[in-house]
C-alpha cells in the first residue's frame, strides 16, 4: 500500500520532546503549503496512492477554511483519508474522514483538553501511544483501564521514542519490548478493547496479514519537496530523502530492524 503524509506547515504550538519534526519547527508563525500546490500535486498524483494522511504541525488547528480544502483535495483521490492529530481543538472535526490520534498522558501539554476530547470523540478512532519515560512510570494496566473509558477506541498502537536531538532519555529496546508485552497482555482483562490487533493474532499463533502487508509512505513537505523518510547509520536519526513523483511505488524507505515495533523477540516469547 502507497501512503501519502501531507504535511502543510511544521509550526506547531504544543513542541513535543520527542516530536521528528521539532528541531524544524523554530517559527512563531506558522507557513502553509499552497492548497493550491496540494491540489496539482494530488490531480497529478493522487492515483498513485491508496490513502493519505493529513498531518503537520497540528491538522486540527489549522485555519478551517485551508484545512478544509486540504481535506477536500484529499478527497478528490480516495475515501480513505485520515487526520493524525493531538486532538486538543476539535473546531475542525469532520466526520467524512478517519482519525489516528496522539495521546500520552503524561507527556504533553494541554493534556486534559485533549483527552477531554478524547472522552467525547464522535466517531471511531485509532490510537498511537509514544513510549516515554513518563509513560513507563505507570503500569500497564492503569493505562489499560483509562482506556476503556473512551467509547470510541478502535485500536491502540504503542510506538517508541524516535531519537532526535532533543531527547536524551536512555532507555533500551528491550525495555519497550517488555512494557508492550505486559500491556498486550492485559487485553485478557479487557477483551473487548483491541490493542494492536495484527500483534495479538501473531503472538497467539492466529494467521496475520501483517507480515504479507507492503506498506510505503511518502511526504508531501511544507516546502513543496516530494519525499521519503529513511533512516541514516551515522547519526542514528529519520531524515527526509527527496524523490520524484516518477519514483513513487519505486524508491522504498529503509528503517532499522530495532524500530519495528513488532519485533522478533516479542513474538517469539508468546504470552
Amino acid at each position: 500500500m502507497n501512503s501519502l503524509t501531507i504535511i502543510p506547515t511544521y509550526f506547531c504550538q504544543y513542541k513535543c520532546p520527542f516530536c521528528i519534526h521539532r528541531e524544524k519547527n523554530i517559527d512563531k508563525e506558522p507557513h502553509y503549503l499552497s492548497d493550491d500546490f496540494v491540489k496539482n500535486f494530488l490531480e497529478k498524483n493522487g492515483n498513485k496512492f491508496d490513502q493519505i494522511i493529513i498531518s503537520g504541525g497540528e491538522p486540527l488547528s489549522y485555519p478551517k477554511v485551508y484545512f478544509d480544502r486540504i481535506v477536500n483535495a484529499a478527497k478528490n483521490v480516495t475515501d480513505n483519508v485520515v487526520i493524525n492529530s493531538f486532538p486538543t481543538n476539535m473546531e475542525n472535526y469532520r466526520d467524512d474522514v478517519e482519525y489516528l490520534l496522539s495521546y500520552d498522558f503524561l507527556s504533553r501539554s494541554h493534556a486534559y483538553d485533549a483527552w477531554h476530547n478524547l472522552l467525547n470523540f464522535p466517531k471511531k478512532f485509532d490510537l498511537v501511544m509514544t513510549l516515554t519515560p513518563q509513560l513507563f512510570s505507570m503500569h500497564p494496566n492503569a493505562i489499560f483501564k483509562k482506556l476503556t473509558l473512551l467509547k470510541n477506541l478502535r485500536n491502540v498502537e504503542l510506538k517508541p521514542v524516535l531519537k532526535t536531538q532533543f531527547t536524551n532519555w536512555r532507555f533500551s529496546q528491550d525495555y519497550c519490548n517488555r512494557y508492550v508485552k505486559a500491556f498486550i497482555s492485559s487485553k485478557l482483562n479487557l477483551q473487548y478493547t483491541n490493542v494492536n490487533k495484527e500483534k495479538i493474532k501473531i503472538m497467539n499463533h492466529i494467521p496475520s496479514n501483517y507480515e504479507n502487508k507492503e506498506y510505503t509512505n511518502y511526504c508531501l513537505l511544507p516546502n513543496e519537496r516530494l519525499a521519503i523518510e529513511t533512516f541514516d547509520d551515522l547519526s542514528g536519526n529519520f531524515y527526509y530523502q527527496d524523490i520524484k513523483p516518477a519514483d513513487i511505488g519505486i524508491i522504498k524507505p529503509r528503517y532499522r530492524p530495532i524500530c519495528d515495533v513488532y519485533s522478533e523477540e516479542i513474538i517469539s516469547s508468546g504470552l
